[in-house]
């Protein structure tokens, strides 16, 4: 009879055990689960800032092209000397400025009948 009930037994102590590696196993799976989740999304997100840096980096290239050009054009005598007459209203030796204004609007008059 012993050997019967140790057999049982042992039968019981394999089942709870199984179970318990099962159980054990769901949980690995879901903690490995949740991990490589969070792990891509943080991927994402440090995909996502290259992205950005990359799209700054690029309008400061750019930027950086326009002023070179516009350094390059400040070294002509000829450019100067156009900025200075159509932003500060320079002009040489014997020149005389003249600035065409643009037409005003007319005023209605609301007390006068037409």
């Amino acid at each position: 009879m012993k050997q019967k009930k140790s057999a049982v037994s042992d039968k019981e102590k394999n089942r709870v055990g199984r179970k318990i590696f099962l159980f054990v196993l769901i949980v690995d799976i879901l903690f490995l689960s949740f991990w490589t989740v969070r792990i891509l999304r943080q991927a994402e997100s440090s995909r996502q800032e290259v992205r950005e840096a990359q799209a700054q980096l690029r309008r400061v290239k750019e930027k950086n092209a326009e002023i070179k050009e516009t350094e390059k054009k400040l070294t002509q005598k000829f450019y100067r000397e156009k900025l200075a007459r159509e932003k500060l209203s320079l002009a040489g030796k014997g020149e005389i400025i003249y600035k065409i204004l643009p037409p005003s609007p007319q005023k209605k008059s609301y007390l006068s009948s037409p």
